[in-house]
């Protein structure tokens, strides 16, 4: 199988990142992603949603935490 990914982060300030997404693989749709980020001290809140860009249009809705240390 073959996969793919094309993506953009961007910083916009204050510990907040928006980040977007294309990939795929080479048997089933591609998807199209979106995503933010906030990061204060050691800890990081994300979110993103995804969305097939195909019939049936399947989607994902993410929320994690993470601690860095």
């Amino acid at each position: 199988m073959l996969t793919w990914n094309t993506a953009a982060e961007w910083a916009a300030g204050g510990g907040v990142d928006l980040m977007g997404e294309f990939y795929g693989n080479d048997r089933s749709e591609r998807w199209l992603g979106v995503g933010m980020r906030w990061t204060v001290g050691a800890w990081s809140v994300n979110g993103a949603a995804a969305r097939q860009t195909s019939a049936p249009k399947a989607s994902l809705l993410t929320v994690g935490a993470k601690l860095n240390f």
